[in-house]
């Protein structure tokens, strides 16, 4: 049973009372943000009139914003305000200048320079408020040769060094996409949170300057070092370990279905040899330590797809488990919104959506449990320009007929 996402009543969140600035688009920018409007900061995601209903970071197909089936805008927009400025208006920088000084920080995604050269770059607002806290996420960074390159998940993963070990060894490499974006954002939103703690403790404010490339080139350390030290250039070899074997996804019986099993040690190989083929295979000298698995590595995928093939996934999960061998079936979509691990630690949340109050699923709620400190206030994200009004009455104390006039100019929408 999916719970309906509530208000923690009374509980004071942990970033309430902060205001982020949210300028982003794709999804490592709002992706970074969304772990702010999560903790109960009020993020103000702007956006321009031109893009309106079609604006990067909404749908990635490009169509029109709709909140009820929108799933990949209400995850990261949730709890977002939304308003819409023409950038390309003075006026309307001078709104973001206005609204920077009511806030504790920003968090922009475009390439290096792009905000500088619209006048809200961070040293321009630093005049205004010299406290600002800016996270700035680009393909490469803010400084260096490749700082004006585009650069979407693909890209960056590609430049990092990290999309060559994606793939199988007579393959192609492949793209790591949206993941890249999320693994960044997330990355991103970590070094907000310690600056904003380093502001609490020193009253400074900072410039954070983050690269997608160095972010993801974070997980290929030991690659690295292993060309540094051995000149051996480590390539990709599939789901394989370069040391664990077994460590593959196995076909199981029934309709794409698989099962993903790990080794470690020896009692573990000794469990799953006699499960797949009794003292035959236990005692196989091919099989005989970990060196030797591994170097026979494609004949023991065999002897274990031989097996797999005939049982279940769930099935050979739990027999699996059951002689201590690391294994679980690979869940499809709809198996994970059933898992019955998932339900217990009430994972899902429903918000519901627009004025028919339809029904939508987010991936889920905070992705940690904190125990003095719920995180439990879920709102449907805005849809483009929908607040407006709303905030430059409430942190600018505009009139309604100052709005109306912004408006009228086109400034606003």
């Amino acid at each position: 049973m999916i719970a309906a996402a509530q208000n923690a009543v009374g509980a004071r969140l942990p970033l309430q009372g902060y205001r982020v600035l949210d300028i982003t688009t794709a999804l490592a920018g709002p992706f970074a943000s969304m772990f702010m409007s999560v903790l109960g900061a009020e993020v103000i995601k702007i956006g321009r009139t031109q893009d309106g209903a079609r604006a990067p970071g909404r749908r990635f197909s490009g169509t029109s914003f709709q909140p009820s089936t929108d799933g990949y805008s209400q995850d990261v927009n949730i709890n977002k305000k939304s308003i819409l400025l023409d950038l390309k208006r003075p006026e309307a920088i001078e709104i973001v200048k206005r609204l920077a000084r009511e806030s504790d920080a920003v968090v922009e995604n475009y390439r290096a320079g792009v905000l500088d050269r619209l006048g809200i770059g961070y040293e321009q607002l630093r005049e205004i408020k010299r406290d600002i806290i800016m996270l700035a996420i680009s393909s490469g960074g803010a400084t260096g040769p490749d700082r004006d390159d585009r650069g979407y998940a693909a890209v960056f993963a590609a430049l990092s060094g990290f999309s060559e070990l994606m793939g199988y060894a007579d393959g192609a490499p492949i793209e790591f996409r949206g993941q890249c974006d999320m693994v960044c954002g997330t990355f991103g939103a970590f070094a907000l949170l310690a600056a904003l703690t380093h502001r609490k403790l020193t009253g400074e404010g900072q410039f954070i300057d983050a690269s997608n490339r160095e972010m993801l080139s974070l997980f290929i350390g030991e690659v690295l070092s292993d060309y540094l030290v051995n000149r051996r250039s480590q390539r990709r070899d599939g789901n394989r370990h370069v040391a664990w074997t077994p460590n593959e996804v196995y076909r199981c019986a029934g309709d794409d279905r698989w099962i993903s099993i790990t080794v470690t040690n020896d009692d573990q190989w000794q469990g799953l040899a006699e499960l797949v083929g009794g003292p035959r295979l236990a005692d196989d000298e091919r099989f005989a330590d970990g060196f030797l698995r591994w170097k026979n590595r494609d004949d023991l995928d065999q002897e274990i797809s031989a097996w797999t093939n005939t049982v279940s996934d769930v099935k050979a999960m739990n027999m699996l488990r059951a002689v201590g061998v690391p294994a679980a079936p690979v869940l499809h979509p709809p198996d994970a919104l059933a898992d019955s691990h998932l339900e217990a630690r009430n994972w899902w949340r429903i918000l519901e959506m627009g004025e028919d109050r339809t029904p939508h699923i987010m991936a889920g709620r905070a992705p940690w449990l904190l125990s003095k400190t719920p995180c439990e206030d879920y709102r449907p994200g805005s849809a483009p320009g929908t607040d407006t009004d709303s905030v430059l009455a409430e942190a600018l104390k505009m009139s309604d007929s100052e709005i109306a006039q912004l408006r009228e100019k086109g400034i606003i929408r």
